[in-house]
């Protein structure tokens, strides 16, 4: 068995000691419920158009779920060692509650008080206590942050109203800090010791997005990104009585030794596997040197991401590290002739065609045979069932197919040396298409909008201060807002020109009205009222350089 590591107990009373100056600022105490309360509904999959009925809460699918960010977010025992049985709670949201009111303690503002965590007789853990988060959502956050309706069978339905997150924020002095609160979900998680020699900063925050279902903008509303810099690890975890210590909390939860042969190992271990498959899935920090390296690795990959991202230029810098490349866009009229095998005439007769991945195929098999780079631009556009029949099992590397080629049939395989990387761009709407067809056979890469990037190389002549960057950052945050998805966003490479060129009041406008609007128009169906919303009407008028600066400045602060 490979050995693992815990985070460190110094690493982890850092991480304690940023969070605890968070101060909550709610008019109520039981307020305090609410951030505790948000966190385990995202979980189990609330969001603000995706409900959870009454009759699903008790799945046990989902209350196991629940169960387990429960732990990861208030347990104070260290289950290695120790059961936990009454006050579970988020300690973070009560903090400048407790310094107004000059307690060490108070039982009001954590969410139980009744329902054991643990049971002594199954220290494992206890779903029953999952009832209890059901059985306040009444009283604790509906007409706060909880919206619900009655279904026809008399069941309720419940999902969060609009922009909650930020609602909640409002409810602390500050945002907490991103890097503390990771470490906090993860003080009793084992990790294999692959992680201590990688920046595994991205993995956390990635690894948190991904369980809580959480979307960037709420992220950000409820965060900084800032916390403890740097992490250390050790063979042990830390031990339960030192987190009760520096939260002040060490007489008054319940929580008793546990006995040899209780223990349990609790949760699996975070292995290099889970470290790769995550980073390859999501918002990977991908250039050209870790793109050759994953195509190497698992021959397939997809780069996806919204517009102006740099999909086709990292695909044009990692090409040129192959022997060969082809190159090929897929559209809605492109088809199986095309790609697989097609017909022609010859001599009054109708013969088989190669079409472009047979012959990519061929130039593999030359003796002088390199690394082949098939390139798919817009993988998405195509109907893929149409264009790859029954090839697409080829796409698994292990399978071989007989495909008809005119009266014979042949065996068609992938091999080796041939390497497939597709585009997509996640702003189509077709983009569903492709989830369970092409995702499962490629490793998938995503790009997003780099504001820094623009920031550090795109000045505005009259500026003191960079501004390009701010301006595009809160033109994603108003479509975001707008058409309720993060797939609707433009990229970095709208406001990027050669090296060294500086951008004048003029081009700036010019680029809003030619390029952006247009983009965003279809973005919102061509709604008008939700464009102008968007983009106002000013940030596209001629005027003097002055008013216009203070109309795009005046843009970008506004606070939304």
């Amino acid at each position: 068995m490979a050995k693992t590591v815990f985070i460190s107990s110094e690493t982890i009373e850092s991480a304690i000691d940023d969070l605890k100056m968070v101060e909550f600022c709610g008019k109520r105490a039981t307020e305090a419920h609410h951030l505790f309360l948000y966190f385990l509904l995202r979980r189990a999959g609330v969001s603000e158009y995706d409900y959870i009925t009454d009759s699903q809460f008790k799945q046990d699918e989902v209350r196991e779920e629940i169960w387990e960010a429960m732990f990861e977010l208030g347990a104070l025992y260290n289950p290695y060692f120790e059961i936990g049985l009454k006050y579970c709670c988020f300690p973070f949201s009560g903090f400048g509650f407790l310094k107004q009111s000059e307690e060490k303690w108070s039982s009001d503002l954590f969410y139980n008080k009744a329902t054991p965590i643990c049971r002594k007789e199954y220290p494992y853990r206890n779903i029953n206590l999952v009832n209890r988060v059901f059985d306040s959502l009444d009283n604790a956050f509906v007409d706060k942050g909880l919206a619900y309706s009655n279904r026809n069978d008399g069941s309720k339905s419940y999902r969060f109203k609009q922009d909650v997150a930020h609602e909640i924020s409002k409810q602390f002095r500050k945002r907490f800090p991103l890097r503390s609160f990771l470490l906090w979900i993860n003080r009793y998680k084992r990790f294999d010791e692959f992680f201590q020699s990688k920046d595994i900063w991205n993995f956390l925050k990635m690894d948190f997005l991904k369980r809580y279902h959480l979307e960037q903008r709420e992220l950000d509303s409820l965060f900084e990104p800032t916390g403890v810099q740097h992490i250390s690890f050790a063979d042990e975890p830390i031990d339960g009585s030192r987190v009760r210590s520096v939260l002040n909390l060490v007489d008054k939860p319940e929580i008793f030794p546990l006995a040899d042969e209780g223990r349990t190992l609790m949760f699996d271990a975070l292995t290099r596997e889970d470290f790769e498959n995550l980073t390859t899935g999501e918002a990977y920090l991908v250039n050209e040197d870790h793109l050759f390296i994953l195509l190497e690795k698992y021959h397939q990959v997809i780069l996806q991401g919204v517009p102006g991202t740099g999909k086709t230029y990292m695909a044009n810098k990692v090409s040129e590290r192959f022997d060969k490349v082809f190159k090929v866009m897929f559209h809605p009229n492109y088809t199986y002739q095309d790609f697989i095998v097609g017909k022609t005439m010859q001599n009054f007769s109708v013969i088989p065609q190669e079409g472009l991945l047979l012959r990519v195929i061929k130039e593999c098999h030359d003796e002088d045979k390199g690394k082949v780079l098939l390139i798919i631009d817009e993988i998405n556009r195509g109907h893929l069932a149409s264009i790859f029949g029954e090839t697409i099992y080829v796409l698994d590397r292990c399978n071989e197919v007989r495909i008809a080629f005119g009266d014979e049939e042949i065996n068609l395989s992938l091999p080796d040396n041939l390497y497939i990387l597709g585009t997509m761009n996640t702003s189509d709407r077709s983009i569903a298409l492709v989830d369970f067809a092409i995702r499962r056979r490629f490793a998938v890469v995503t790009l997003y909008p780099d504001y820094e990037l623009i920031d550090s190389a795109s000045k505005v002549i009259g500026t003191d201060s960079p501004i390009l960057g701010k301006l595009l950052k809160k033109i994603n945050s108003r479509i975001v807002q707008e058409t309720k998805s993060e797939h609707f966003q433009l990229g970095h490479s709208f406001f990027l020109k050669p090296a060294g060129s500086q951008w004048t009041l003029d081009e700036v406008r010019e680029v809003l009205a030619l390029r952006i609007a247009p983009m965003v128009e279809e973005f919102v169906m061509a709604d008008v009222q939700k464009l102008r919303r968007i983009l106002p009407q000013n940030l596209f008028v001629d005027q003097n350089a002055q008013s216009y600066l203070n109309d795009l400045q005046e843009y970008i602060e506004n606070d939304d």
